[in-house]
């Protein structure tokens, strides 16, 4: 009896020592998944503010096809991140290089979105302005009750 006693003792430990063991390894492989999603949202910043920034200078030398593909990679980057800043600054982007290749609807949404964007986390920077250019698309195409309300909205913001 003693030699069973002794060998379920021995059993039991090892089961003990292998559930041990095993949450050891969850509780390090938590981490280290920690870690690397911080190393995922570290890049996935980085990566965003390149495009911005490439996309940006696309603009300027009037490429807005190109800025559009820029743009679109920050706005994916930056929801992977949860970066709503980053969001909005790239849906700004989309809305002018989308004015820019003549896509004034596009335009108008992406500028829409950053208005949402701008109540989803509580921070109006820069609504003025998306105002203030949607009531000049809105010029562009003749709508001018739709351009009076937005340019009504652009003035109370600048406020």
């Amino acid at each position: 009896a003693s030699a069973n006693g002794d060998a379920a003792a021995a059993s039991k430990q090892v089961e003990e020592d292998s559930a041990a063991a095993q949450g050891e390894e969850k509780e390090s492989s938590a981490v280290a998944m920690t870690s690397m999603s911080s190393l995922d949202s570290e890049e996935d910043t980085a990566g965003a503010i390149a495009a911005l920034r490439k996309g940006r200078g696309l603009l300027e030398l009037e490429k807005g096809a190109a800025a559009l593909v820029y743009f679109e990679k920050a706005r994916m980057l930056s929801r992977s991140d949860g970066s709503k800043i980053l969001e909005r600054r790239a849906e700004r982007g989309l809305a002018a290089a989308s004015r820019l290749q003549k896509q004034n609807m596009k335009a108008i949404g992406h500028l829409e979105r950053v208005l949402e964007i701008s109540k989803e986390i509580d921070n109006y920077t820069g609504d003025a302005d998306a105002y203030g250019v949607i009531a000049d698309i809105w010029t562009d195409e003749g709508d001018l009750e739709k351009a009076a309300k937005y340019y009504d909205l652009y003035i109370k913001n600048m406020v």
